[in-house]
């Protein structure tokens, strides 16, 4: 399953690329490559298995929060598997907390 089962789960997104979980604990890292509205992040569980993230960023302007559609959670391949397309393991929107920018 993908590392963040909960429907709900609180990420921080640091100006310096680190990701945090709710108990600000590093858990993998961030990008907001320009000039695109996408922002991708990673996460490696202990395992070693890593999990890619690829979010439009929507900036909600009028509304009181920032939020991100068509969210895609990936994951590696297989050995022995074509090389073409990702798995992709999950689906996810996910908006701002109220309050923080």
């Amino acid at each position: 399953p993908p590392p963040l089962t909960s429907l709900l789960s609180t990420l921080h997104f640091l100006p310096d690329g680190t990701l945090l979980d709710s108990s600000s604990s590093p858990v993998g890292s961030w990008s907001f490559p320009p000039p695109s509205n996408n922002v991708k992040w990673s996460i490696t569980l202990p395992t070693g298995e890593t999990y890619h993230y690829f979010a439009t960023f929507y900036n909600n302007n009028i509304g009181r929060c920032p939020k991100m559609v068509k969210g895609v959670v990936t994951r590696r391949h297989e050995k022995g598997v074509g090389r073409w397309f990702k798995p992709v393991v999950a689906t996810f929107e996910a908006r701002g907390v109220k309050g923080e920018r």
